[in-house]
């Protein structure tokens, strides 16, 4: 059955390489939020999604767990399935 498969991350060089596109596009645009007009609350929630995604970008271009961990596909396939 691989009437799903396009919903599986893309691990390939292109792929990778979108996904860290995608995520430098999101950290500029948060970026240029100004934190001083922001409730208490969206502070933390401004500084939790910019923590997550330098977080996933220093995965993606410096961990690099694609070439370095043969278990990153067998968990990508099984959460994939358990999802």
């Amino acid at each position: 059955m691989h009437i799903h498969d396009d919903r599986i991350e893309d691990l390939s060089r292109s792929g990778i390489e979108a996904q860290g596109l995608e995520l430098g596009g999101f950290q500029r645009r948060l970026d240029r939020i100004s934190t001083r007009s922001l409730t208490a609350e969206e502070q933390l929630e401004w500084r939790m999604m910019a923590d997550e995604i330098r977080g996933r970008l220093f995965k993606l271009e410096e961990v690099r767990p694609w070439e370095r961990n043969p278990q990153c596909y067998a968990e990508l396939l099984a959460t994939s399935l358990a999802g």
